[in-house]
């Protein structure tokens, strides 16, 4: 039977499994958390001028959506776009544009 099973520690409440410091264990979650939004800004670089130039006609993020999924463009994952999708890729379009001013 295997340990989980019979109830027993698993992981990290093994004492000799805790080995990272805290500040190895927080400089873990930084690189993280660049490594995951870098990612994300590579994915929707080749789409922000589409979703910027849409919203600053006017186009609402339901409309925007549409739009997207009118040229066949998907996320990341392979869906179709939908409003909140698109308001996040707007959110980070802004976001990496005060990034690199800033």
């Amino acid at each position: 039977m295997r340990p989980k099973a019979r109830g027993g520690k698993l992981g990290g409440e093994l004492a000799h499994c805790r080995n990272l410091t805290q500040e190895a264990r927080e400089r873990g979650a930084k690189a993280a958390g660049e490594s995951l939004r870098s990612k994300a800004d590579d994915a929707c670089a080749d789409l922000a001028p589409i979703v910027r130039d849409l919203h600053a006609k006017g186009f609402s993020l339901a409309a925007i959506a549409d739009e997207l999924n009118k040229q066949w463009h998907t996320t990341r994952r392979g869906k179709p776009w939908n409003r909140t999708r698109a308001g996040r890729v707007l959110q980070r379009v802004h976001a990496t544009s005060e990034r690199v001013a800033g």
